[in-house]
C-alpha cells in the first residue's frame, strides 16, 4: 500500500505515541502492537477513502492540487479521530491513590470487626457475596454516603468489586475522602476472595 509522505510522517510519529503511551500504561490492556494495528487499519481506510473519491495517494491524481491537498488533510484527520476513538475505547482508566490488600490480610480484618462494603451493582450483590457485606452500588456512593456507613469512620473498611480494579479503587477513594482513612480495597476482589476458599453467602 502506498500512502503520502504527510500521512506516513503522521502514522510515524503515531507510532512513537504508541511505544510511550503502552509503556506509561505497564499492565494495561493497550499494547504497543495492539494501537500499531489501530494504526495500519487507520491507513488502510484512508487509502480506500482516497480512491473512493477518486484520489490515489502517492501516485497519478486526476484532481487539482489544492482540492488533493484538501482532501488529504481531511483523510489524516479522520485517521486520528479512528485513532483517539479506539485509544479511548481500549480505557485510560482513572487511578486512585488507595491502600489495596490481599485477601489473607481482608480476612484478618473482617474477622476483627472491619466493616465490609460491596460496591458492586445489587443484582451480583444477591447472587453471591462476602458474609456481613453491606450493598451499597458505586453509583449510590458517589452521590452520598449511606447511613449503614455512618459509625464506620473509626473503623477498618473493606471495600471490594468483582476484581479488585474495576470500580473498588474508586469506592475505596471516595470513602477516604468522605472521612474514612482505614478504608481500604480487596485487591483482587470478590474473585480473589472466593479463589482464597473464604466462605461467601
Amino acid at each position: 500500500m502506498v500512502i503520502t509522505s504527510r500521512m506516513a510522517g503522521v502514522f510515524s510519529e503515531f507510532r512513537a505515541f504508541a511505544a510511550v503511551f503502552a509503556g506509561a500504561r505497564g499492565s494495561s490492556t493497550i499494547s504497543v502492537r495492539g494501537i500499531e494495528r489501530i494504526i495500519e487499519s487507520t491507513a488502510a481506510l484512508s487509502h480506500g477513502l482516497y480512491q473512493g473519491m477518486g484520489l490515489t495517494p502517492g501516485g497519478g491524481m486526476n484532481r487539482p492540487v489544492a482540492v488533493r491537498k484538501d482532501h488529504q488533510l481531511w483523510m489524516t484527520l479522520v485517521a486520528l479521530l479512528i485513532i483517539a476513538f479506539f485509544v479511548l475505547r481500549a480505557g485510560v482508566s482513572e487511578t486512585f491513590d488507595v491502600t489495596s490488600i490481599p485477601a489473607a490480610r481482608a480476612k484478618q480484618l473482617i474477622d476483627q470487626g472491619a466493616v465490609v462494603v460491596d460496591v458492586r451493582g445489587p443484582k451480583t450483590y444477591g447472587e453471591s457475596h462476602i458474609p456481613g457485606a453491606i450493598s451499597v452500588p458505586l453509583s449510590a456512593l458517589e452521590t452520598a454516603i449511606p447511613r449503614s456507613l455512618a459509625d464506620a469512620k473509626t473503623k477498618a473498611v473493606v471495600v471490594y468489586c468483582g476484581d479488585g480494579v474495576t470500580i473498588g479503587p474508586k469506592g475505596t477513594d471516595l470513602l477516604n475522602k468522605a472521612g474514612y482513612p482505614q478504608a481500604v480495597n480487596l485487591e483482587g476482589g470478590f474473585k480473589s476472595w472466593k479463589n482464597a476458599g473464604y466462605e461467601v453467602r
